[in-house]
């Protein structure tokens, strides 16, 4: 997948701070729109992928691939969006391989609202974003149609998952994926709570303290 940083939408996430320090935490934001490659490294990781969910399906002595939050992997398009998934995430995550991540670090999250109300939530420790906040879930809605998008949110394995290490300093973490297969485009919502002393950064200069009103309203992703 390919990062796209000339969109509105990416303006106005740029006006949101990466991070905000909070005294002994920081919290951490990223919102990015990936879109499919035609990269030789990309095209073979997704064949890599696609022969090896297959062999597994295959092979598999239990229903558990079968009753993947992407539904059956079986069929070609839910191991597709599988492997949109990790494909955004190593594009996201360079340092990092998730090709070893199994379905069921992943979760469908059939009620979009709650989705949307949670991140809302969760934004409102940012600076800017209150000023921001309409014309940001607009653009959001232009770039992944959240009518028609799927909602997935990957949650690491503690064991296994490259991103144990992160894991382990982190208060809470969110992970949310919104996968349009028909515009061939991932939108990659990351925020974080971690103890500052595992945040590593030289800025250490937003201080927040504002109380934001949660007045604002989703109705209209929904109307036809």
């Amino acid at each position: 997948m390919k990062f796209v940083d000339t969109t509105p939408l990416a303006y106005l996430s740029s006006e949101i701070p990466s991070y905000v320090d909070q005294g002994e935490t920081v919290i951490s934001f990223r919102c990015e729109l990936y879109t499919h490659s035609r990269a030789k490294s990309a095209r073979k990781m997704h064949s890599d992928l696609e022969n090896r969910y297959k062999e597994e399906v295959a092979n598999s002595p239990d229903e558990t691939l079968s009753t993947s939050p992407f539904g059956n992997m079986a069929v070609k398009r839910n191991r597709l969006a599988m492997i949109d998934m990790i494909a955004t995430l190593n594009s996201a995550y360079p340092d990092y391989d998730f090709q070893g991540v199994h379905p069921t670090e992943f979760q469908h999250h059939s009620n979009k609202q709650d989705v949307f109300l949670k991140l809302d939530s969760l934004m409102q420790n940012m600076p800017a974003y209150s000023s921001v906040r309409s014309n940001f879930w607009k653009a959001v809605d232009e770039e992944v149609h959240l009518k028609s998008c799927s909602i997935y949110s990957y949650i690491p394995d503690p064991d296994s998952s490259p991103f144990n290490w992160s894991m382990e300093n982190s208060l809470w973490c969110y992970n949310f994926l919104f996968y349009s297969p028909h515009l061939k485009r991932v939108l990659l919502f990351t925020i974080s709570s971690r103890w500052k002393r595992h945040f590593s950064s030289e800025e250490d200069e937003y201080y927040y303290d504002m109380d934001i009103e949660n007045d604002f309203e989703f109705d209209y992703m929904f109307e036809y």
